[in-house]
């Protein structure tokens, strides 16, 4: 997915919906970008660091998803956070 336009999505996400929604974590694939990055994001804090590969077995990197785990009361978002998500993946 496209780096810049995941951080606007994500940037949009809190600001929209920043009252209820407390973390986000998780581990994203950038085009572009041959290393996993680890996202965690507190309120309007977004951070964004590059994971080494070294150490870490050919199985652990066959897999090439994104994942995210949202923390707050996201009750009846769900299903447009995992569309807009997966909409990311497209750009």
């Amino acid at each position: 997915m496209d780096e810049l336009g995941f951080m606007d999505w994500i940037q949009d996400l809190f600001i929209d919906h920043g009252a209820k929604l407390f973390r986000v974590k998780g581990v994203v694939r950038f085009k572009g970008v041959k290393e996993r990055s680890a996202i965690q994001c507190v309120r309007s804090h977004v951070e964004v660091v590059r994971m080494s590969s070294e150490g870490t077995l050919d199985e652990d990197c066959v897999e090439m998803r994104s994942r995210l785990v949202f923390i707050g009361q996201i009750s009846g978002l769900e299903a447009q956070i995992k569309e807009d998500f997966a909409g990311l993946g497209q750009l």
